[in-house]
């Protein structure tokens, strides 16, 4: 989440390692999740895609919860483009999510299956997916989810009305900064969507104007905005 690649890696395959050395197969499903996400954010697709894999299998062996692989999976075939299997992944996610974290899964799911709906020129199905979701992550105040969703308000809006649409996707980095993090792979993917968009509706000094504009926004002003293009 910091931003060192290197020392994730170091300290999973570590776990990986160790805990296949012990034989602990639900500290084994959790370490080789853990270094798909490395995989992911070096876009080593194949990679991650074969670690989540086998994460599922040990996880199901053990009889440990699949939720949190099955996120992963969505999450890293949004971002490799396979944009039909990350709905499917988050379906699943969502179906199975049970316990105080799983409001958090569906709102997760919410937005994986929406990014992937808008990529795949099927907006119009995605703000019901997004509507009561992102008013989850407003209410319990988690500002790296509520720039996911700011991303997703961006994208429906970027044909709508262009400058709404990049004052948004300006948002969308103050937002997740605010929370320590940056957007990884599949957000960026969202986010690279829009501005091809963008760049055909606005010339380039506009669309750098209302991106800077949108970093100044107050994040409820954001939300209000993003929320016009969720009904």
């Amino acid at each position: 989440m910091i931003g060192d690649p290197d020392a994730a890696e170091h300290h999973a395959a570590s776990a990986v390692a160790l805990a296949r050395e012990l034989g602990n197969e639900p500290a084994l499903a959790a370490a080789l999740r853990e270094l798909g996400e490395v995989m992911t954010v070096r876009n080593d697709y194949a990679a991650a895609f074969s670690l989540y894999e086998e994460s599922l299998v040990v996880a199901r062996a053990a009889g440990e919860s699949t939720v949190p692989t099955l996120t992963n999976l969505a999450d890293v075939a949004l971002a490799a483009g396979e944009l039909e299997r990350a709905i499917d992944y988050s379906v699943q996610a969502a179906e199975l999510a049970s316990g105080q974290d799983a409001e958090i899964v569906c709102a997760i799911g919410a937005y994986n299956s929406a990014s992937a709906l808008i990529q795949l020129g099927r907006g119009g199905e995605a703000p019901p997916h997004l509507r009561s979701a992102l008013e989850t992550v407003v209410r319990i105040e988690y500002p790296e989810l509520i720039g996911w969703y700011l991303a997703a308000s961006s994208a429906l809006a970027a044909t709508i009305d262009p400058p709404d649409a990049a004052h948004l996707l300006g948002a969308v980095e103050a937002a997740v900064e605010s929370a320590g993090a940056a957007l990884g792979p599949a957000e960026q993917r969202l986010r690279s969507w829009t501005i091809t968009v963008l760049e055909k509706e606005l010339a380039l000094p506009e669309l750098e104007r209302e991106l800077q504009s949108g970093r100044a926004l107050e994040l409820e002003e954001a939300v209000s905005l993003a929320r016009q293009y969720l009904d």
